[in-house]
Formats: structure tokens, C-alpha cells, sequence
């Protein structure tokens, strides 16, 4: 399933959904603006390093186009808080 994520606040996409975005590198985080829509290829509630996700409450969202670190890598996959996310189209 394909679509968009709407962004509901300002966030971080992360490449570790169990740290705070501020002890993470630039390379393994994205700033993304309340509003945005970010197309995506799919999304799956994944584990993490072992804890579900009702544990994490991070969606991995596998972006299609892939969404540039702060750092300008392009990484297609990242997790996503799913309390910062306004709807899933």
C-alpha cells in the first residue's frame, strides 16, 4: 500500500526509534515540518532491536522517494513517532 503521511507537529524521522532524537548524528535523523506529506512505498509496525511496537510507538515508513538526513544522505527507510503523524492516505 502506498500513499502519504500527513505530519501533524514539527519531528525527526529517526534511524533508531529507541533514542531522542538529540543524541542521535545528523546522518541517522530528518527534520520534517508540521504539514508535510511524505510519499511512501509502505509501512510495516515493526520490532525494534526486539520491543514491538507498542513498545517504540515508531511506524519503519519506507519513503518513496527516500527523505534526506539533516547530514543530505538520501535513506528510504526511517521510523516515524506515530503520535506525529495527523493521517495516513
Amino acid at each position: 500500500m502506498s500513499g502519504f503521511l500527513k505530519i501533524k507537529q514539527d519531528t525527526y524521522f529517526k534511524q533508531d526509534p529507541l533514542q531522542e532524537a538529540q543524541h542521535l548524528s545528523n546522518g541517522n535523523k530528518a527534520e520534517i515540518a508540521a504539514g508535510s506529506n511524505i510519499s511512501f512505498a509502505y509501512i510495516t509496525f515493526a520490532k525494534y532491536l526486539g520491543k514491538p511496537f507498542h513498545e517504540h510507538m515508531h511506524l519503519e515508513v519506507h519513503c518513496d522517494p527516500p527523505v534526506k538526513s539533516i547530514s543530505g544522505d538520501d535513506i528510504q527507510t526511517w521510523f516515524v513517532y506515530a503520535d506525529d503523524i495527523d493521517e495516513i492516505r
